[in-house]
C-alpha cells in the first residue's frame, strides 16, 4: 500500500481509552498492544509511551500495520475508514508539512462505562447493563454481572489541557453522572471553549439538561446510532420505540438552531439490517442537511456478520442495495465472500432463542429471508 493509503493522524494526536486499555482509536487492534497500554496510570504518559511511538514510527516508516487492520480492509471494499475520517480533522499549529510528525494529545476518546437503558442484540453486558438479565436467561450467566463507571481520576489535568476533541461513549453517556461531572470540570478548568465535543447517542434520551453546559464548548456532534427505521430499529435496539427516536432526533435538530451543534448516522451492518439499508439511506437524506451517514459492517459477534449468510440471501440483500454508491461496500462484503454455514445455523439457533426470551419476532422483520 501507498504511504497516502496507510498514513493516519490518529496515533499523532488521539487516545483511545477503555476499560484501561489505551488504543489510538477504537478500530485498533488491542491484540496488538503492549504493556505500556494496558496497564494505565496517567493517559498522557502512555500517549508518550514507547508503545505508541513504535506505531508513530512504524506508519512514519509507511510500514503495514496489524493493528490497522480493519482500516484497510474496509478502504479495499469502497468504505470509509476510521483513518480517512481521522485524516480530514484539523487541530490547532497542524499544516501538511508538520501534522504528520508531531505526537501532540489535542484527542480523546472515552468509554465511559456500561450503563444504559437498551439492550441492542448486537451489544452485551460488558457495554450495556440492560443486557444481564438477559445473558442469565441465555448463557446461565451474564458476561460482566457489575455496572462499570469511568473513573475521572484516572486522567489528570495534563490529558486535557491541550485538547480539542472529546469524544464521550458507552453504555449511553446521557444516562451516566460522571458525564455532566466530566462537562462541569472542563467548563471550570475553562478548558471547554477550545473542546468539540463528541457523542455516540442511541437517541432515546433527552440532551435538554446538558444544553446550558453545552453553550461553554466549541461545538457539540451527535453520532446517532441508528440501524433502520420503524420496527428494524426497534427489534435490533430493543426496547426503544421509534417515535421516542423521532422526538428525540427533533429535539437535536432544534438545539442546532441555537447552538453549534450538528447530526450524523452511524449505522451497524448486520444480518439483522442488511436488507433495509437503503430505507434509512434514504429517509435520513431526505430528513438530513446533508448530513453523513456512515454504514459500519459489523464482525463481531460473529453469528451477526453478512458474510456468513446463505448465497440466496446474499443476492436478495445486493438487491436491495442497488444503485446507491455509500452502500457499495456492503454490496462487495457480501459478493466477494464465502458465506458459513455453522455461523448461519447458530445465529438461527441464538435469535429464536432470544425471541422467545423478549417475545419479539425476527420473522417479521425479516420476512424476505423465510421465502
Amino acid at each position: 500500500m501507498k504511504k497516502q493509503e496507510t498514513f493516519c493522524l490518529a496515533p499523532f494526536r488521539s487516545s483511545y481509552l477503555n476499560n484501561n486499555v489505551a488504543r489510538p482509536c477504537c478500530w485498533y487492534k488491542k491484540s496488538t498492544l503492549g504493556p505500556q497500554s494496558t496497564d494505565l496510570n496517567n493517559i498522557h504518559q502512555t500517549f508518550h509511551s514507547e508503545d505508541f511511538k513504535k506505531i508513530r514510527g512504524a506508519m512514519l516508516n509507511n510500514d503495514y500495520l496489524k493493528g490497522c487492520q480493519l482500516c484497510y480492509e474496509h478502504e479495499k471494499k469502497g468504505g470509509k475508514s476510521h483513518r480517512q475520517f481521522w485524516n480530514e480533522r484539523e487541530f490547532s499549529h497542524d499544516s501538511p508539512n508538520n501534522r504528520s510528525q508531531e505526537a501532540s494529545l489535542k484527542a480523546l476518546d472515552l468509554n465511559m462505562g456500561n450503563l444504559c437503558n437498551l439492550k441492542c442484540i448486537m451489544c452485551d453486558s460488558y457495554n450495556s447493563t440492560k443486557w444481564i438479565d438477559d445473558e442469565n436467561s441465555m448463557e446461565g450467566k451474564a458476561k460482566c454481572s457489575e455496572l462499570k463507571k469511568f473513573n475521572l481520576s484516572k486522567l489528570s489535568l495534563d490529558s486535557f489541557k491541550n485538547l480539542e476533541w472529546l469524544k464521550l461513549a458507552g453504555g449511553e453517556v446521557f444516562l451516566m453522572p460522571e458525564h455532566e461531572d466530566l462537562l462541569s470540570f472542563l467548563i471550570r478548568e475553562e478548558l471547554a471553549p477550545q473542546i468539540e465535543l463528541v457523542y455516540v447517542t442511541n437517541n432515546s434520551i433527552s440532551g435538554e439538561k446538558f444544553f446550558e453546559k453545552w453553550k461553554n464548548f466549541k461545538k457539540i456532534r451527535l453520532i446517532l446510532s441508528i440501524d433502520g427505521i420503524g420496527p428494524i430499529n426497534e427489534y435490533i435496539r430493543f426496547p426503544v420505540k421509534w417515535e421516542q427516536n423521532l422526538k428525540v432526533i427533533e429535539e437535536f435538530r432544534n438545539m442546532s438552531e441555537k447552538i453549534n451543534l450538528t447530526l450524523e448516522v452511524n449505522s451497524v451492518v448486520s444480518v439483522l439490517n442488511v436488507c433495509h439499508l437503503s430505507e434509512l439511506y434514504r429517509w435520513w437524506t431526505k430528513f438530513s442537511k446533508n448530513e453523513d451517514i456512515f454504514f459500519r459492517v459489523l464482525n463481531h459477534p460473529e453469528i451477526f456478520d453478512i458474510r456468513n449468510m446463505p448465497k440466496s440471501l446474499k443476492t436478495k440483500a445486493i438487491e436491495s442495495l442497488a444503485g446507491l454508491p455509500p452502500l457499495e461496500h456492503v454490496i462487495q462484503e457480501l459478493q466477494n465472500s464465502s458465506n458459513n454455514p455453522t455461523q448461519w445455523n447458530n445465529f438461527e439457533k441464538w435469535i429464536l432463542k432470544l425471541d422467545e426470551i423478549r417475545h419479539t419476532n425476527f420473522q417479521s422483520i425479516n420476512p424476505q429471508f423465510f421465502t
